[in-house]
C-alpha cells in the first residue's frame, strides 16, 4: 500500500511460496515524481498482520527557469532569479559567457519545493553589464543551461562634430551623436526658427550611437546663431548647444560730399559691413604717409572718417578706402574736388 493511496498496489503480485515465504512484488513502469513516497509492505498471517515500510525517492529534473527583468536602467538593480525543480536539488550556477568567472553574488541552494535556485543581483549597473547571461544547473551527471540576454538602456550627452565658423558660400555640416541604448532620436533645431532642422537625418544605429546631420548649402550671414541638438531618448530629453559662425564681407561704402568748397570740410566715410569688422584705412594716392586710419564698430561693421578742415586745392584728387577682412582686402576709390570760392 501508498499511505497516500487507499487502493493495494498490486501492480505486480507473486504468492508463490518459497521456502515457506510469501513474496509480493511491486513493479511501476516508467516512474515519475508523484511515485515518490513511502510504500508500506503488510503480510497477514493468520490472525496476525505484520508491516514493513519503505521510502521511494525518483529522481528528476526540470527545464531552469528565469524570472526578473531583463531590461534595466543604468544606476538600477539587475535581478534575476534562476530556479529549477528537480530532486535532488541542483547546484545553480551563473555565468557570463564574456567572464571567467562564475557569477554566483547571491546563491541559494536550500529547497523550497523542491526547487533548487540562484538569484543574480547586480547593484547599480551599467553599460557593461549589457550582454548574455547562463544559467547552469548542475543535477547528479547531467547539467542543463538557460540563456537570458540582458539590456542596461543608458544615454550619454550629445556630442557636435563639425566646424562651426565658416565663410559665406561654403557648406554647414554639423553632427550630433549620442551614444545611448535604445538609439535616441536626434532633432536639430535654431532657436529663431520653428521649424525642425532635420535636412539630412540619420538614425542608423553606428557602434550603439542615434546620428543626425545638420548641412546647409551655401551658408549666408542669416545663418549664424546657436543651433540645439535635442535628443530625446525613452522619457528623457537631452540638448547640446553650439554657436555657428559665418564670416562675411561686403563691397566697401563711402558717404559724404566729393566736391567741396575751398576752406569748408571734406568729411567722407567708409564702411564695411562685415563679420569679423575689418580694419579700414584711408589713403591719398600719391601721398605716403596715412591720413587717417581707424576702425569704428557699428552693428558689426568697420569704418573709419576721413576729415580734413579747410581744404585747399591741394586736397583734390583720388582717396583710396582700404578695408582688411581676414585675409582678403578689398579697395574703394573715391574723386574729390575742391571748388575755389
Amino acid at each position: 500500500k501508498k499511505p497516500s493511496s487507499n487502493t493495494n498496489l498490486h501492480i505486480g503480485t507473486d504468492t508463490d511460496l518459497h521456502n515457506d515465504t510469501g513474496s509480493a512484488a511491486l513493479v511501476i513502469q516508467n516512474v515519475t515524481a508523484e511515485h515518490s513516497g513511502r510504500y508500506i509492505c503488510a503480510a497477514k498471517h493468520l490472525d496476525a498482520t505484520l508491516t514493513s515500510y519503505v521510502s521511494v525517492t525518483v529522481t528528476y529534473l526540470r527545464q531552469p527557469l528565469i524570472i526578473g527583468n531583463t531590461t534595466v536602467k543604468e544606476g538600477d538593480v539587475l535581478n534575476l532569479t534562476c530556479s529549477v525543480d528537480s530532486i535532488p536539488p541542483a547546484l545553480i550556477v551563473w555565468k557570463k559567457p564574456s567572464s571567467n568567472t562564475n557569477l554566483h553574488i547571491v546563491t541559494d541552494t536550500d529547497l523550497h519545493n523542491d526547487t533548487g535556485s540562484a538569484a543574480l543581483v547586480i547593484q547599480n549597473v551599467t553599460a557593461e553589464h549589457s550582454g548574455r547571461y547562463i544559467c547552469a544547473a548542475k543535477h547528479l551527471d547531467a547539467t542543463l543551461t538557460l540563456y537570458v540576454d540582458v539590456t542596461v538602456t543608458y544615454k550619454r550627452r550629445p556630442l557636435i562634430a563639425g566646424n562651426t565658423t565658416l565663410n559665406e558660400g561654403n557648406v554647414l555640416n554639423l553632427t550630433c551623436s549620442v551614444d545611448s541604448i535604445p538609439p535616441a532620436l536626434i532633432v536639430w533645431k535654431k532657436p529663431s526658427s520653428n521649424t525642425n532642422l532635420h535636412i539630412v537625418t540619420d538614425t542608423d544605429l553606428h557602434n550603439d550611437t542615434g546620428s543626425a546631420a545638420l548641412v546647409i548649402q551655401n551658408v549666408t550671414a542669416e545663418h549664424s546663431g546657436r543651433y540645439i541638438c535635442a535628443a530625446k531618448h525613452l522619457d528623457a530629453t537631452l540638448t547640446s548647444y553650439v554657436s555657428v559662425t559665418v564670416t562675411y564681407s561686403r563691397k566697401p561704402l563711402i558717404i559724404g560730399n566729393t566736391t567741396v568748397k575751398e576752406g569748408d570740410v571734406l568729411n567722407l566715410t567708409c564702411s564695411v559691413e562685415s563679420f569679423p569688422p575689418a580694419l579700414i584705412v584711408w589713403k591719398k594716392l600719391s601721398t605716403n604717409p596715412n591720413l587717417h586710419s581707424g576702425t569704428y564698430l557699428y552693428n558689426d561693421t568697420g569704418s573709419a572718417t576721413l576729415t580734413i578742415p579747410n581744404v585747399t586745392a591741394q586736397h583734390s584728387g583720388q582717396y583710396i578706402c582700404t578695408a582688411k577682412h581676414l585675409n582678403t582686402t578689398v579697395t574703394s576709390y573715391v574723386s574729390v574736388t575742391v571748388t575755389c570760392k
